[in-house]
């Protein structure tokens, strides 16, 4: 288990209203109502710090007051506000790091967030952190953290030691982080994909040519498509054109 780690704010200071647990432990959760309807508050920008991680690369918090071994106090400070989660990111500070500093700094701030959220589940959920400015690195540390630790997600600096995210040398970690965001594994079961509203023999713009329509059979349906948790299709597209469109001739 990490020793100790702090909640802090993007200059690594206390967050607001978060500077012990005496003022906030009302031995209750503050509810957040809308319309009569109780409602799930998720605060997405919460930072943490993790010193072990911070001290490869001869930095710190800063200061002590804000490190903890357990999640007590913040989630006291959570109950006081009405936040029923916290989705932990860590502020990037060793975008300048050489690369095994870098694969050691993000791989204890990455397994250190995973076991903050395993502890509290239902309260603390995490992003992962990479390092960008070692492209092939970051891709491998993204899917890693995403796909085998279950975080949810990348949290990104504004810039990598000076350079843009639109810099091409990123496009690896962009095509990277889209393909891993889509991919999730549903153990649950598999839903289909139900074709009725789709005819490769016509087109959005009213073209429309003679032929058999075909839909794939249960097995193809299932290896050709996924249903993805938040609803999304990621799907292979079979390679087949769209019929109907007139400038095709030799479909």
């Amino acid at each position: 288990m990490v020793s100790n780690f702090g909640f802090v704010d993007c200059a690594f200071r206390a967050p607001h209203g978060d500077h012990g647990a005496g003022a906030h432990d009302h031995g209750h959760r503050r509810e957040v109502v809308v319309n009569g309807t109780r409602v799930k508050t998720i605060d997405i920008h919460a930072h943490c710090a993790v010193p072990e991680a911070m001290a490869v690369i001869d930095q710190s918090p800063g200061i002590d007051e804000l490190l903890m071994d357990d999640t007590t106090t913040r989630i006291a400070a959570m109950d006081a506000q009405g936040l029923d989660m916290a989705a932990l990111s860590i502020n990037p500070y060793w975008y300048h790091a050489d690369r095994d500093a870098a694969a050691e700094v993000v791989r204890i701030q990455n397994e250190a967030l995973v076991e903050i959220c395993a502890a509290t589940p239902d309260r603390f959920t995490a992003f992962a952190t990479a390092a960008l400015q070692h492209p092939d690195l970051a891709v491998e540390q993204i899917e890693y953290g995403v796909k085998k630790l279950g975080l949810r997600g990348l949290s990104v600096g504004g810039n990598v030691d000076g350079k843009e995210l639109s810099d091409p040398e990123f496009d690896p970690i962009s095509s990277c982080v889209l393909l891993v965001n889509a991919y999730q594994e549903d153990p649950e079961g598999r839903i289909l994909w139900d074709y009725d509203q789709e005819n490769p023999l016509a087109d959005a713009r009213g073209f429309q040519v003679d032929g058999e329509k075909y839909t794939p059979n249960h097995q193809e349906n299932l290896a050709r498509n996924k249903t993805l948790l938040n609803g999304a299709r990621y799907y292979v597209d079979h390679a087949h054109p769209e019929y109907s469109c007139p400038e095709v001739t030799n479909a």
